[in-house]
């Protein structure tokens, strides 16, 4: 009897050592992006987000390779570093994994389940200061949460840490946009180490102004010469009052608007209607809708871009 106890023990041992086995494989993934923001499309966001569907994943030993027709990025949780080739650009793009400026407020273990790609999921809602992420996993695919401890990005280390899984299904809310991925196909297999090998190229931090460029004004005298040459200032004289002790008084409007695709204005209004004469905010909007600006482009794409300008009014006493 004893030895029959010995072998079932031995027996179910070896059956979790086996469950508990990282995962290696490919998973397939399809994304997608909603906007947020008036004026600004899906697909703008897809070329800001650099997107491109579908996305295949290599996994093998706690790293991953994402691949799509535009871009190929290598995760390496335990180095803190993933790296991003992006198509077209001979450089070799790196991003530190192991901080993030995001502030972790909360995470909530949701009840709701959710079949994806053939496996029944559990959800798990991660909301830091910047965005909030709900999970999809299954803990048939395992993953040893130890290996991503370092991966702080988007607090990754907290969503392996608390489901030692990957992710089938992720939804990602901002207050510009929702992003979510969906697995549609899981196979289990080996995958050559060699797939992680880092492309032989310059290498360069990959920040925000890597690829985008900021409207700018299009005039060749520039921006301030088209104020002075557009605003009414007489209209500072007549809804300015200045008391007898000042020598000058001013009020600046700030004034939010889009550029388009083509350089036009749209979408103009005052943010700070209560610290100027609804006059005076009358009058810089209508200067900025006259206004021509070269658009923001990403990635060398033409996208529509949110801008904030100060224009003030100003009387000085004679």
């Amino acid at each position: 009897m004893k030895k029959v106890l010995s072998f079932f023990i031995a027996f179910f041992c070896a059956f979790a050592a086996f469950a508990q086995k990282n995962f290696e494989g490919v998973l397939v993934y399809r994304d997608n992006v909603v906007s947020k923001m008036d004026g600004v499309s899906n697909t703008t966001w897809k070329k800001i987000l650099h997107l491109s569907d579908p996305i295949t994943v290599l996994v093998k030993d706690g790293n991953f390779r994402h691949t799509s027709a535009i871009t190929d990025s290598y995760v390496f949780p335990t180095r803190g570093r993933s790296y991003y080739k992006f198509k077209g650009y001979d450089t070799l793009y790196y991003v530190n994994t192991a901080t993030d400026t995001a502030t972790l407020i909360s995470v909530t273990k949701n009840a709701d389940k959710k079949m994806i790609a053939g496996y029944s999921c559990n959800s798990i809602t991660i909301k830091t200061s910047e965005a909030t992420y709900t999970y999809f996993y299954s803990a048939a695919i395992y993953t040893n949460p130890e290996r991503t401890q370092n991966y702080h990005k988007e607090r990754q280390d907290v969503f392996y840490k608390e489901t030692s899984s990957l992710f089938l299904g992720l939804q990602q809310e901002t207050a510009y946009y929702t992003y979510s991925e969906s697995c549609i196909q899981v196979e289990q297999k080996a995958v050559d180490a060699g797939n992680f090998e880092l492309p032989s190229l310059p290498q360069k931090e990959l920040t925000a102004g890597s690829f985008l460029k900021y409207p700018a004004y299009k005039g060749k005298e520039g921006w301030n010469f088209f104020l002075n040459k557009n605003l009414d200032a007489t209209l500072a004289v007549k809804y300015i009052k200045m008391k007898r002790s000042e020598d000058s008084v001013s009020q600046t409007a700030i004034v939010e608007f889009m550029v388009s695709e083509t350089g036009n204005v749209y979408n103009a209004s005052v943010m700070n209607k209560r610290d100027v004469h609804p006059k005076l905010a009358e009058e810089a909007i209508r200067v900025v809708n006259i206004s021509h600006w070269l658009p923001a482009t990403v990635f060398g794409d033409a996208i529509p871009y949110k801008l904030q300008q100060p224009i003030t009014f100003q009387v000085v006493k004679e």
